[in-house]
């Protein structure tokens, strides 16, 4: 059980507001203010620039919409778990094809001027597909390791959105601030504060004074996200209240990413009757420490602990799924300095485990330059892969498994990996030049680790008979080794889990 932290390790976040507020001494009962198309991009309403409608503006208990000219008024209600009006928080609720360029929450108590809290809002072209990451359960660890992550997020290419945080974030106060991407946080079991000694504000008070709204939305490229507040195996009424009001304003049909900390379905009638009445397409969470993701609408995807080096999930958001993966931070190819919790450390416990009493027959590629395509024959679609590749001159390396027009394939440009038809940032560490893949497929799933620090697992379709390839395009390569094990298929005829052994993680086989 970890303890709770000093209220000087919460992050005073005002890279998030934009600008640190006055605080007001006296709660508010009513706030107003405008929506607005900040066309200077400065955070400010200024003369010219016109109030944006029908943007939605949520006390984390009602909603408002803003009218013609943009403005709103909402008068604030009554939120049991927050049971101090002055901790409550603001926050906008903004459709597709805006983003926030200024403070998109405020905390009651900070509030100037109740008469005139305004969000700037700013045109941006959204598209599919996307991708966002998924982190969790940092703990005092980030405190360490948030300038490695902030390192490899910046760096990523624009398509990587933003940062959903779902709960027991113990950040330093600089952790907001070298991050380019904005931070959407949730509540977790280590972020409130319980009795026997709860501040005047109640449990959920520290968290509303440094990270923001246990409850918000917001769309992008007509995704709807949302974050509520499940911190164990409850469900607060207040909040089911507050999502069945935000879900009604979402048009039917449309794709809906649900994000809090408790890893569960269940547990109130209402709350899943809305789940699954809105066709929730995947929620994220955290607290277990381990990564998973579990088939089903929704689909229940969770996140590892941030464990020095760190991992996070990404989510590729394209036109009919959210393909995820898993980057772990910091390893840099480096033997032990993976977490046992990480799934680039699952290889030696596959190859020596569960799955080796499967293998059949072995083919091996000779090494040597790679022009063109090379070919295995197989009797069956189900295949263990090592293979070691040197792209030297070629623009595209890929790997194929299957026959026909649409072979399963994981291709490798230079700057990206694509697995399937995901797309992902990946391009080789300084230092080194050989792209190491281990693919694993079978039972209807494939699993791909590439150089040690990126992991995807995602259901396929196999043909029953085919063959893999590897072909470069644009150039020579070079293939350094390249074995390829036909795996029998499960004798009994069923869903089978192979562990990674450690005790935190398995990696999920479904027929």
């Amino acid at each position: 059980m970890q303890t709770q932290p000093a209220l000087s390790m919460w992050l005073v976040p005002f890279s998030l507001l934009g600008v640190a507020l006055p605080a007001q001494t006296t709660a508010v009962d009513t706030v107003s203010g405008h929506v607005y198309q900040d066309s200077n991009g400065n955070g400010k309403l200024d003369p010219g620039e016109q109030g944006i409608s029908g943007v939605r503006v949520t006390d984390g208990v009602g909603f408002v919409t803003s009218g013609a000219d943009g403005t709103y008024t909402i008068r604030i209600g009554a939120d049991p778990t927050v049971p101090q009006r002055s901790a409550q928080t603001l926050g906008v609720c903004w459709p597709t094809g805006l983003w926030p360029c200024g403070p998109w929450w405020v905390r009651l108590s900070r509030i100037a001027d109740a008469n005139a809290v305004d969000f700037a809002l700013r045109s941006e072209a959204q598209k599919l597909p996307f991708i966002y990451l998924h982190m969790t359960d940092a703990h005092e660890s980030f405190n360490t390791a948030h300038l490695d992550f902030a390192e490899f997020v910046n760096a990523l290419p624009p398509d990587v959105k933003f940062i959903i945080d779902t709960g027991d974030s113990y950040r330093p106060k600089s952790a907001e601030a070298p991050f380019k991407r904005l931070f959407f946080s949730t509540v977790g079991n280590h972020d409130t504060w319980e009795a026997p000694d709860p501040p005047p504000e109640g449990r959920y008070g520290a968290w509303t004074d440094r990270l923001g709204p246990v409850r918000w939305s917001f769309d992008h490229a007509g995704i709807h996200f949302v974050g509520i507040d499940v911190v164990d195996e409850n469900k607060p009424a207040a909040m089911v209240d507050w999502l069945e009001r935000d879900l009604a304003a979402v048009p039917r049909g449309t794709r809906i990413v649900l994000n809090y900390h408790y890893p569960d379905l269940s547990g109130d009638e209402r709350f899943t009757r809305l789940l699954r009445d809105h066709k929730v397409e995947i929620v994220h969470a955290g607290h277990d420490h381990a990564y998973s993701w579990s088939d089903g609408t929704p689909a229940l995807v969770r996140a590892y602990h941030w464990q020095p080096p760190g991992t996070c999930n990404l989510a590729v958001v394209s036109t009919d799924r959210i393909d995820i993966g898993v980057y772990c931070i910091g390893c840099k190819n480096t033997p032990g300095r993976h977490s046992r919790r990480c799934p680039m450390d699952w290889v030696g416990h596959i190859l020596s485990g569960s799955i080796s009493p499967l293998f059949t027959q072995l083919h091996t590629l000779d090494p040597g330059p790679l022009t063109g395509t090379r070919t295995v024959k197989l009797t069956d679609p189900h295949v263990f892969v090592l293979a070691k590749i040197d792209p030297a001159g070629a623009r595209r390396v890929a790997l194929r498994i299957g026959t026909g027009n649409t072979p399963l394939e994981i291709a490798f440009t230079g700057e990206r990996l694509v697995v399937d038809g995901a797309s992902v940032p990946f391009a080789l560490r300084p230092g080194q030049q050989t792209l190491d893949l281990t693919v694993f497929a079978h039972r209807n799933m494939l699993t791909v680790w590439a150089n040690n620090y990126f992991f995807m697992e995602k259901p396929v379709v196999f043909a029953r008979a085919g063959e893999v390839s590897i072909t470069a395009d644009g150039g020579a390569a070079v293939i350094e080794s390249m074995t390829v094990q036909e795996v029998k298929a499960d004798p009994d005829n069923s869903s089978r889990t192979y562990s990674c052994g450690c005790g935190h993680g398995s990696l999920r086989r479904v027929p």
